[in-house]
């Protein structure tokens, strides 16, 4: 498997939501959590998850 990270851009248009949708379901726990890359607000995502996500097949860290 080819991977690799997307940033918050590429991640809302990939997926069609707004920020303010991206960040309502991260923060309930509804949507793939992003890396932290280096220090500030540097968060990317990996392609990978956010594919499995809107196909229906992600599921958050520990769930069953």
């Amino acid at each position: 498997m080819n991977d690799r990270l997307i940033d918050l851009h590429e991640y809302l248009e990939i997926t069609g939501r707004s920020r303010s949708t991206e960040y309502r379901d991260r923060i309930h726990g509804r949507s793939p959590e992003p890396r932290k890359i280096g220090v500030g607000r540097n968060n990317r995502w990996l392609l990978s998850e956010v594919q499995a996500w809107i196909r229906g097949e992600w599921k958050p860290e520990g769930a069953q």
